[in-house]
């Protein structure tokens, strides 16, 4: 990684953003542009999307074979938090990592789930891509609007939903069939039961829709990307 800021490429600045916003830094700005270019189907776009994933790629790839293993992945987020809070205190780590795991996991598309399996130029493509189009989409049924822009709210929508972990049909059930008689066991009147199922089910249809997205944008997009 490039010491002075000046000679920073693009995924060095992305990782102290995301870092920043993670840590809560008054440093982090609004949002990060992946390109200047708005219109997600220029070429200028997929050229500028590819060289940051390329450049992404390098920071992670300790081995040189172009892709990112987990242990890679693990090994370079945890050091990236550790510079940014030099107190994190155990319980803190143990839980970012278990996100890692889980973000890991839904962005590796050729292998849902495999944890030996290994994040190619098109995955993170696809994870840049998909992010960049995420506000709000999941929340009111808008289609995706891909503008090379990723805000603060997409970061965090994007990483939060995905948190939930690869949810099945049958696993998203039980988690629903859980909040609802969670809710209904309250002893508060009906609006108020109604306002805190809505709040807590919007995690799983962002995860739902994110999963989705990040599916058919990889398939249609950038499975040919190696």
């Amino acid at each position: 990684m490039a010491i002075f800021g000046l000679f920073k490429n693009r995924a060095d600045k992305w990782q102290d953003w995301t870092t920043n916003v993670a840590t809560g830094s008054k440093n982090a700005k609004s949002g990060f542009n992946i390109s200047k270019e708005q219109d997600s189907n220029s070429s200028v776009f997929m050229k500028d999307l590819e060289k940051i994933s390329k450049q992404y790629i390098n920071q992670y790839d300790s081995d040189g074979d172009g892709k990112i293993s987990y242990e890679e992945f693990e090994k370079y987020e945890v050091n990236q938090l550790k510079s940014k809070n030099k107190n994190i205190d155990e319980n803190t780590l143990q839980n970012a990592i278990k996100d890692l795991k889980i973000l890991y996991a839904n962005l590796n598309q050729d292998n849902k789930g495999d944890s030996k399996a290994k994040l190619d130029k098109g995955e993170v493509m696809n994870m840049f891509y998909t992010m960049s189009g995420s506000n709000g989409y999941a929340d009111n049924g808008k289609e995706m609007q891909v503008d090379g822009y990723i805000s603060q709210y997409e970061y965090k929508h994007f990483t939060e939903a995905l948190s939930y972990g690869i949810l099945t049909p049958e696993k998203t059930k039980q988690i629903y069939e859980k909040i609802e008689n969670t809710v209904k066991s309250l002893d508060i009147p009906e609006e108020y039961k109604t306002a805190i199922k809505d709040k807590a089910v919007e995690p799983l249809l962002n995860n739902y829709n994110i999963q989705n997205h990040l599916k058919s944008n990889y398939d249609t997009k950038f499975k040919s990307f190696k």
